[in-house]
């Protein structure tokens, strides 16, 4: 059975600062969709709203039909989980405890994890082929490893949808693909997927339904085909972007945003 986050007339901030303003979306579990938009336009504080990090300013946002402040912070975990950007010294830990800090929700107060919570975080790392780092230190993992670990994180949960802010914004292409490509495997099985990107590219590369945020503040939403037109592009990065398509040597079609220089030398 599926499940929604709605968002009815919603306006997002801090205080008295409005930073966007009159949303109205959903998203669907067993969905893949990219959220974006420039640095700086309101992403990460849209992420924190529906998170339950800070209150709306005024609307309301729904998760399987209920209001979102009235769900406990530990009834939300069974609803939504996160995955913050990866950080070098976060975590001074092997990654198998890493991992387990996800079963929080399963684990009462003032007990250990269990064998089932280290059997259930087993399973998903070796779902995401990461086994073989379960005993290294979180901390001298590469970008790309710390960033599929917190997924992982994230998916023992056992949470309907997992929310990423710019998880590979960071990252090397090496890295953005081994990223990537964990995300696209995860989508398409009941889990909800939603992650935030300023790069056109990746929402691409994951096929994903697309959620454009504009320098207007205007949001647009839609499939690749009816998002990532040029116009829209520029509306959403103020410069002019194109969509350009090509084949790769195996005659897979290759599609991929471009920048345009407003000069040319002569050749």
């Amino acid at each position: 059975m599926s499940m929604k986050i709605e968002l009815d007339k919603v306006s997002v901030g801090y205080e008295k600062a409005t930073i966007l303003s009159d949303i109205s979306l959903s998203f669907e579990s067993g969905q893949f969709y990219c959220l974006l938009g420039a640095n700086g336009i309101g992403k990460t504080t849209l992420f924190k709203s529906i998170l339950g990090f800070i209150p709306v300013l005024s609307g309301q946002i729904r998760i399987d039909g209920k209001p979102i402040r009235s769900i406990s912070s530990k009834a939300l975990s069974e609803y939504l989980a996160y995955v913050p950007q990866a950080k070098d010294n976060a975590y001074d830990m092997d990654v198998l405890e890493v991992v387990v800090m996800g079963r929080a929700r399963f684990i009462k107060k003032f007990s250990q994890p269990s064998p089932n919570d280290y059997a259930a975080a087993n399973d998903i790392m070796d779902r995401l082929k990461i086994k073989k780092l379960t005993r290294k230190k979180y901390s001298e993992l590469s970008g790309g490893e710390q960033q599929i670990v917190l997924i992982a994180r994230a998916l023992v949960q056992d949470a309907k949808f997992i929310i990423m802010d710019e998880p590979a914004s960071n990252l090397d292409f090496e890295n953005q693909k081994k990223v990537l490509e964990c995300l696209k495997q995860l989508s398409g099985h009941g889990l909800g997927v939603v992650l935030s990107s300023h790069s056109p590219d990746h929402a691409i590369f994951c096929d994903t339904k697309v959620v454009m945020i504009g320098k207007d503040k205007q949001i647009r939403i839609g499939s690749i085909e009816e998002t990532l037109t040029d116009q829209n592009l520029r509306a959403v990065y103020g410069v002019d972007i194109h969509l350009i398509s090509g084949t790769a040597p195996d005659g897979r079609p290759l599609r991929s945003c471009c920048l345009v220089s407003n000069t040319h030398s002569d050749p």
